[in-house]
């Protein structure tokens, strides 16, 4: 009987020992997960992840305290779960910043002025993103895609600058073949243009003296017609009357300032009486005529 009671006594102690060791083990790692949300806040990481795990960790701790005090079994099991979620959350957190320098460090070597980054800036913004948010699980991927673009992207420039170097080349060697006949079709061209701007010019004019004259032409009637609607009708007052003659004799006035400057500038461009019909011969006479 004295030989059971002992062996009793010795499981007794030794499942007592165990207890204690598992609380300080607890004890332990949520001290260590402190620090290692301390380190991370210290490195300008986000820990709002982390410190809701460590959270959740303390107060399964202090639930299993209580159940010691009541003379229950306490079971920290959980807690260890905790702060192992949080050094794999540390541990990822710097994992991911180093990883992306790295891929920033490779970009930079690679980029030359014309390449087409938009890909890769997009890409390096969502890890920046990702790390940010605490979803370093998502970073790994993300990385490898940034290193695969950088590829894609020396590809597409690489590509890029052989078909620009042979259509350079191509023109060059067409020029080289053709000058002469290049030189001949250009000079045409170019007289071809000036004649067409001398004509161009023609047109413009002899369309503005054209509109100027028929302008005029209106107004006169109008002006007839406002003064026969007062002298042998009587249906506008006086005040109108003199109203309306100003302001038509204005508007004739100022058209007969433009007329000769526009008609001068017509001879100037070479227009002889056989161009513009009845009103280019009257136009040049009555140009010819101002002049002298």
């Amino acid at each position: 009987m004295k030989k059971y009671f002992l062996v009793l006594l010795i499981l007794s102690f030794s499942f007592v020992c165990a207890q204690d060791f598992t609380k300080t083990n607890a004890t332990d790692c949520i001290s260590s997960s402190e620090n290692l949300m301390n380190e991370l806040s210290e490195a300008n990481f986000t820990i709002l992840r982390v410190n809701d795990t460590l959270q959740r960790a303390m107060e399964v701790y202090d639930s299993q305290l209580y159940y010691e005090l009541q003379g229950r079994k306490g079971n920290y099991d959980s807690v260890s779960e905790y702060c192992n979620q949080i050094l794999i959350l540390s541990d990822s957190a710097f994992y991911s910043r180093d990883s992306l320098n790295v891929l920033l460090s490779f970009y930079n070597m690679t980029y030359i002025d014309g390449m087409n980054n938009t890909k890769i800036e997009a890409i390096i913004s969502e890890v920046n993103s990702e790390i940010k948010n605490e979803r370093y699980e998502k970073v790994p991927a993300l990385i490898d895609t940034g290193y695969n673009e950088i590829s894609q992207m020396q590809a597409d420039y690489s590509l890029m600058n052989r078909f620009y170097f042979s259509t350079i080349q191509s023109i060059k060697n067409f020029l080289i073949t053709n000058w002469r006949i290049l030189g001949v079709a250009f000079f045409l061209i170019l007289i071809f243009l000036i004649f067409l701007r001398i004509s161009l010019k023609k047109f413009l004019l002899m369309r503005r003296i054209r509109y100027l004259e028929e302008r005029k032409q209106s107004l006169k009637d109008y002006l007839r017609k406002t003064q026969f609607e007062y002298f042998q009708k009587g249906r506008i007052s006086e005040a109108d009357y003199r109203l309306r003659s100003k302001k038509f004799a204005e508007m004739i006035r100022d058209i007969d300032r433009d007329l000769p400057m526009l008609q001068e500038k017509l001879v100037k461009a070479g227009v002889d009486e056989t161009e513009g019909g009845v009103y280019g011969k009257r136009n040049v006479a009555i140009t010819k005529k101002n002049i002298s």
